[in-house]
């Protein structure tokens, strides 16, 4: 009985309420932005993402990729702006680009990323923008650039890498758009760094950009760091070698008398030096001598021999008859060493000291008589011969003052005098 009646109810219903179908319905040309819905034989509004352009459509049409319609009822979708994209069909709203990435167009279906040496930092972006001065971005979808670490710099914008400060200059700082010179004094002999280094002891540079300093020549020198400059070594100095922190005291028996000496100089014969350091020679003493060069000391002349003038370079021997009682002598002892002889005694002459002629007698007359007068160097001053003779004369007013040595002799026999000029 409940089936019967669960039957006849739905006989009702097919009664009332017949089945439509595309064959049933009579609707054509929908409106824009509807389409005809045959199920029930309507007229409907297309739904948000689709669009219908109206006619006898009888579905709607999803917008396509890149395009959307955001309200229902559209005869068209529209293309996504730029900045903005949609990948998807039947889409009811597009996407912001995201940072890294850019549109320029409209009705884009991607974003495109960011080439190297480009950013963007914001979303929904219709370009990128290039790399400042001083940075740099090395792959695509970049956010933000990087500043150029230290020692490297950019000088250009939209740069995909940094460049190596070359030798003689650096970056101290990140972010560097050109790098600085080394200042004179220092040098820097890598690429890429990050400071300059002081030029070291017996080096210096005078210009800016160094990438090595220079020794200091021989004669210079120089005992500090970062130097832009030598220093001409002090007289009494030398350096003989380049890139010197120092110069030496010229030794003993040495000097140098300039400024910038690179050697010092040999004490000539005749001259001397004791100390270390100086700056010229002394002459040799009276009484001493120095025969060869670069002499610390003079040497005493030795007995028998004298010097009287300084700077001399050998003594002098004493005149026969006469020597010096130790070394070291200015002059000859003419008292000394005279031969004794019957001769001598017999002999007379005065006055003696004498300021102009002196008298000899011989006592008797002597034949063949030879008279030489030397002075206290070995000059010979006068020579005379005289025949049979007893008393003469000798006139000193032309002689300088001092000793003079009076040998007078015979073929037998031989006497020596010294005799005083004042």
């Amino acid at each position: 009985m409940k089936n019967l009646t669960t039957l006849c109810l739905a006989l009702l219903v097919f009664a009332l309420y017949p089945t439509l179908n595309h064959a049933q319905c009579a609707l054509n040309n929908a409106p824009p932005g509807e389409y005809i819905d045959t199920d029930i034989c309507q007229y409907v509004k297309a739904p948000a993402g689709t669009y219908s352009p109206g006619g006898n459509i009888t579905a709607p049409i999803n917008c396509a990729a890149g395009k959307f319609s955001s309200v229902s009822g559209s005869e068209f979708c529209i293309d996504c702006p730029a900045g903005r994209f949609q990948a998807n069909e039947g889409s009811t709203e597009c996407v912001n680009c995201p940072p890294g990435s850019f549109s320029n167009l409209t009705g884009s279906v991607a974003c495109t990323l960011c080439p190297a040496g480009r950013f963007q930092a914001n979303e929904e972006s219709t370009e990128c923008v290039e790399c400042s001065e001083g940075s740099f971005s090395d792959s695509v979808g970049s956010v933000a650039c990087t500043e150029c670490p230290p020692g490297r710099f950019q000088a250009n914008k939209g740069s995909t890498s940094c460049e190596a400060c070359a030798e003689g200059n650096y970056a101290a700082t990140s972010g560097s758009v050109e790098c600085i010179a080394c200042a004179p004094g220092k040098f820097q002999a890598n690429i890429g760094s990050v400071d300059c280094e002081d030029c070291p002891q017996g080096k210096f540079s005078s210009t800016s950009g160094s990438s090595s300093c220079i020794d200091c020549p021989a004669g210079r020198f120089q005992a500090n760091e970062g130097s832009t400059e030598c220093e001409a070594c002090p007289p009494g100095e030398f350096s003989s070698t380049p890139g010197s922190a120092a110069c030496q005291a010229c030794a003993e028996g040495t000097y140098a008398a300039t400024f910038g000496s690179s050697e010092c100089i040999a004490c000539a014969p005749g001259k001397f030096q004791a100390n270390i350091g100086s700056v010229d020679c002394e002459d040799c003493p009276p009484g001493k001598f120095s025969s060869t060069s670069g002499s610390a000391s003079c040497v005493d002349c030795p007995v028998g021999t004298f010097q009287p003038s300084s700077g001399s370079m050998e003594c002098i021997n004493c005149p026969d008859g006469s020597s010096t009682s130790g070394s070291g002598a200015i002059t000859c002892d003419v008292t000394l060493n005279l031969k004794e002889s019957s001769f001598s005694e017999i002999i007379k002459y005065y006055p003696n000291p004498s300021n102009g002629t002196i008298t000899f007698d011989l006592n008797k007359p002597q034949d063949n008589l030879n008279v030489e007068i030397i002075d206290v160097y070995g000059k010979k001053i006068l020579s005379k011969r005289y025949e049979n003779i007893q008393m003469f004369k000798i006139n000193m007013n032309t002689f300088s003052n001092g000793k003079y040595i009076f040998k007078i002799w015979t073929d037998q026999e031989t006497a020596v005098f010294g005799i005083l000029k004042q």
